[in-house]
């Protein structure tokens, strides 16, 4: 099995927040972006990214060792991940996978 190395931009509720929601969690098996990764092994979830700091400390409460940034393009260009998830604002999207594509 191959370990596809992930990290994931954004840290809030469609990250993991939603998780949090019983009412989300009763109508959806895998409610968040963090919770399939966490279901399938294939996944290491190396580090993670966002620009607001109480999102950052949230997100690292469910995954203490985790490595997170408050730039994602740092993020992306120290962790070299096989795999980036977006789960920012759709209106960062863009940006975040033109600098993704131009960091290789």
């Amino acid at each position: 099995m191959q370990i596809i190395r992930t990290a994931i931009v954004g840290l809030g509720n469609i990250a993991h927040g939603y998780e949090d929601i019983p009412s989300v969690v009763k109508r959806m098996k895998f409610p968040t972006h963090l919770s399939v990764l966490k279901k399938d092994k294939r996944f290491l979830l190396v580090a993670g990214s966002d620009i607001i700091k109480s999102s950052r400390v949230s997100f690292q409460k469910k995954i203490p060792s985790i490595t997170l940034y408050s730039d994602h393009l740092a993020m992306i260009k120290t962790e070299k991940p096989d795999l980036l998830v977006v789960a920012s604002s759709t209106n960062t999207h863009y940006q975040i996978c033109v600098d993704a594509i131009a960091s290789g």
